[in-house]
């Protein structure tokens, strides 16, 4: 019998980045027939990239 992979073995990281570019990637195509939804999507993702990257900053000049 196989073993699964662990958590944060490379494959579950590898699967679950996949599983977030595809749901992004997504999201921004079914946007772009609505430009109102594409603009609130877009906001959405920078705010969320703009909170990722000061979490990520802090962290490094501590």
């Amino acid at each position: 019998m196989a073993r699964k992979p662990g958590r944060g073995s490379p494959r579950t990281v590898c699967s679950y980045s996949s599983n977030y570019n595809d749901d992004l990637f997504n999201c921004a195509f079914i946007s772009w027939d609505n430009f109102d939804l594409w603009n609130a999507w877009l906001r959405v993702f920078g705010l969320g990239t703009f909170r990722a990257e000061f979490h990520l900053m802090n962290s490094m000049s501590d």
